[in-house]
């Protein structure tokens, strides 16, 4: 039974890296072709927090597949490898869901070109 534990997690692995690919997509899908069409203020900052998720969701893999195999002389540099890349990656997130949240601001908030008029409101 050990010998199919490796297995079952590479397809756990792999099934959640397609599950946040497929909904990064979608974000961005959804931001380049509904939002832009009504509120293309809204739509980059939208664009841009799905592209930074989606770049971080393809690297890890890539980064833990082929580069952590090289650095496996010792643990200590395994250690400080995964700290590195968990913290640029924190960093990257944290980035794109500001993006993100500032999109959707802008989504709640009236376009720019619908100011308030200064006699209707006082």
């Amino acid at each position: 039974m050990t010998g199919s534990q490796p297995l079952l997690t590479s397809l756990v692995s792999a099934l959640s890296v397609l599950l946040s690919l497929a909904a990064e997509i979608g974000l961005l899908v959804v931001a380049l072709t509904i939002v832009r069409s009504k509120r293309p203020d809204a739509a980059l900052p939208l664009a841009a927090g799905a592209v930074l998720h989606g770049l971080i969701t393809l690297l890890w893999p890539i980064l833990t597949t082929f580069v952590a195999p090289a650095l496996a002389t010792s643990a200590t540099n395994m250690g400080t490898f995964f700290a590195v890349i968990g913290l640029f990656t924190a960093v990257v997130r944290a980035l794109g869901w500001a993006a993100i949240l500032f999109g959707i601001v802008k989504l709640a908030s009236p376009p720019s070109s619908q100011l308030r008029d200064p006699t209707r409101y006082g």
